[in-house]
């Protein structure tokens, strides 16, 4: 059911993955707070490896572009003009 949607645990337990280039490359995440399929910590923990310059949260579900469309565009737009 849609409650026990997990990502494969290689994602969750790889090690190997190179994200250096990306640290030269200005970038956000945003960490969907409500999301049941990849849970906050992992969220925040990917973003880290990401190399992000901000992380963005909203209140949302894993599609949270789908399910909180304007919120989501919102959050992008501040994102953009706080980067101008």
């Amino acid at each position: 059911g849609m409650n026990s949607d997990q990502w494969p645990m290689s994602s969750y337990s790889r090690r190997d993955w190179c994200y250096d280039p990306l640290e030269t490359m200005p970038s956000s995440y945003i960490v969907f707070l409500q999301d049941r399929a990849l849970p906050l910590i992992w969220q925040e923990r990917f973003a880290h490896r990401l190399h992000t310059d901000q992380v963005l949260y909203i209140d949302a579900g894993h599609q949270g572009m789908m399910t909180r469309p304007h919120a989501f565009a919102e959050l992008l737009l501040d994102a953009a003009e706080g980067e101008s």
